[in-house]
């Protein structure tokens, strides 16, 4: 025979979770706590309230409130779906937002890299033209002691 179920709550302030677990080690587990909020006074079994219903509605799924907010009259699965699709925006938001920081980092890269292209350019250009000028000098000594040789 299942466990009845009892109604869990806990607050970090700004938010309340709300879980309709058979056990408060079951709700500390489904919350993701190792550490006893009961035992801390942190966490309570509650019987009633503006997330019984629906907890109990979806058990061992973990109801969240804005405390900001005032409570909707009809918190049940369509506001579940709807607080997961905005954190899932949240979480697109965030991505999108760290792919253009990417992007940024990747064009100022692209800027210093072809600046120091341009830079090595122009020292192979002077070296280039530099040991051209001694080997044009070198040469001409060359054939001075040549002719100098042939005569």
């Amino acid at each position: 025979m299942a466990r009845r179920l009892k109604v869990f709550c806990w607050s970090d302030g700004l938010t309340a979770h709300t879980i309709a677990a058979s056990s408060r080690a079951k709700a500390l587990a489904a919350w993701g706590f190792h550490r006893d909020l009961f035992k801390d006074g942190e966490a309570r079994e509650v019987e009633g309230g503006p997330d019984y219903d629906a907890a109990l509605a979806a058990p061992g799924e973990t109801i969240r409130r804005d405390l900001a907010r005032p409570p909707s009259p009809h918190t049940g699965r369509a506001t579940r779906v709807a607080q997961r699709r905005a954190a899932q925006r949240a979480r697109l938001e965030q991505i999108e937002a760290s792919i253009t920081e990417v992007t940024e980092e990747e064009r100022a890269a692209d800027g210093e890299i072809a600046r120091e292209r341009e830079a090595l350019a122009r020292k192979e250009a002077r070296l280039a033209q530099r040991l051209r000028a001694r080997r044009d000098a070198l040469e001409d000594k060359r054939d001075e002691v040549r002719a100098r040789l042939r005569r």
